[in-house]
């Protein structure tokens, strides 16, 4: 595949007043993995209909209202947008205002098709847990989450115990941060360095370190 322009790399958005489903057509790498994390996540709203030599991706909407059309808050000028473009970015930026979405209600079971990461309350409650950051804690929510691929996957060592890959270039993209943050909160849950809620074990030749997800819960006393 030979490397786009900018100007190559387009985004079409495709949806009418008539139907009930819209369609984006992208060929802009980042917009595609934003796209493809949202099918993972959220398999009822969205799905990948089409690929075209890798070169290009086209996603399907259940629903348009997912694509919203605002004004900007501050300036006052009308923009463009499609949130789910913006996913896994910060709401806010020091110093500067944070913005208002047009976010939909919830209507009577609709807040059930959604999945949802689950974060021990154990993190938030026990003192034990005071040091760890909320950006710490969210990511060992992540963790726990992704434990169900390790059956799936065949994540099992020799002794039985499954583990997960989390690479420090994925926490960047989900916290939308820096290398020096993503390390740190790693370093915050890891058992040489922090709290031990995770062990990593180097693989080396380039490949991804393996990490085990400790069990919050203490272990009963011998």
């Amino acid at each position: 595949m030979t490397n786009l322009t900018k100007y190559e790399m387009e985004t079409v958005v495709n949806y009418n007043a008539g139907e009930q489903t819209a369609t984006v057509y992208t060929r802009d790498k980042a917009v595609m993995r934003k796209l493809d994390r949202l099918v993972k996540d959220y398999p009822d709203c969205y799905k990948l209909i089409r690929t075209e030599n890798a070169a290009g991706r086209a996603f399907y909407f259940q629903n348009p209202r997912l694509l919203t059309c605002r004004k900007e808050r501050k300036q006052g000028k009308w923009i463009n947008l499609c949130q789910t473009m913006n996913a896994g970015k910060k709401p806010f930026h020091e110093g500067k205002e944070s913005q208002i979405m047009d976010f939909e209600y919830f209507y009577g079971k609709q807040s059930s098709q959604y999945a949802f990461y689950r974060i021990p309350k154990q993190l938030f409650t026990e003192s034990r847990f005071d040091t760890l950051s909320i950006g710490a804690k969210l990511l060992y929510g992540m963790m726990i989450d992704r434990m169900e691929l390790s059956q799936r996957n065949g994540w099992i060592d020799e002794k039985g115990r499954a583990y997960i890959y989390f690479t420090v270039e994925e926490v960047k993209e989900r916290f939308y941060c820096a290398n020096d943050k993503a390390v740190k909160m790693l370093r915050e849950l890891d058992s040489d360095r922090g709290i031990g809620l995770i062990e990593s074990k180097r693989q080396g030749l380039g490949k991804p370190n393996i990490i085990y997800v400790k069990n919050f819960v203490y272990a009963p006393q011998e």
